[in-house]
């Protein structure tokens, strides 16, 4: 038997949209940082990476677009090293977005440490760091065009 929320995942993976060669799945399911980390790469992609303000205004878009109003995971954390952000894919971390009015990331809070990233939680377009058990939507992201 396939429970709800594997058959609704599974209904989802055929909503890609390409952008500057590569494609994006919006998963509006919520999940902890690791269940969409480990979705995203049962599919054969990660969570989003973002390289430029141009692919971060587009990835908050397509969410929204989508039907994603709040926040969302992307892949970058500190979870290895506090305060050194890191692309779960090992690409390098050249473009960031981290709210200002609260001078994000602040690793701040009474649920542990902050080492997960989201984007959209204080603007929609800003970062902030927060709890791995979070559960929220996330967009996967598949280098090279489809």
């Amino acid at each position: 038997t396939t429970d709800t929320k594997h058959a609704y995942l599974i209904n989802t993976t055929t909503e890609k949209t390409t952008f500057q060669n590569n494609s994006y799945l919006v998963v509006k399911e919520p999940m902890t940082w690791d269940e969409a980390k480990q979705y995203a790469e049962s599919l054969g992609g990660h969570l989003v990476t973002i390289r430029d303000e141009v692919e971060n205004r587009f990835v908050v878009d397509l969410a929204r677009e989508k039907g994603v109003l709040n926040s969302f995971w992307m892949g970058l954390t500190d979870e290895e090293k506090e305060g050194e952000f890191v692309w779960i894919t090992g690409e390098p971390l050249t473009n960031t977005n981290w709210n200002g009015g609260t001078h994000e990331p602040t690793n701040s809070g009474v649920g542990g440490e902050e080492d997960y990233a989201e984007i959209g939680y204080h603007t929609a377009y800003s970062w902030n760091d927060t709890y791995r058990a979070d559960s929220q939507p996330s967009v996967v992201e598949f280098d090279g065009a489809p």
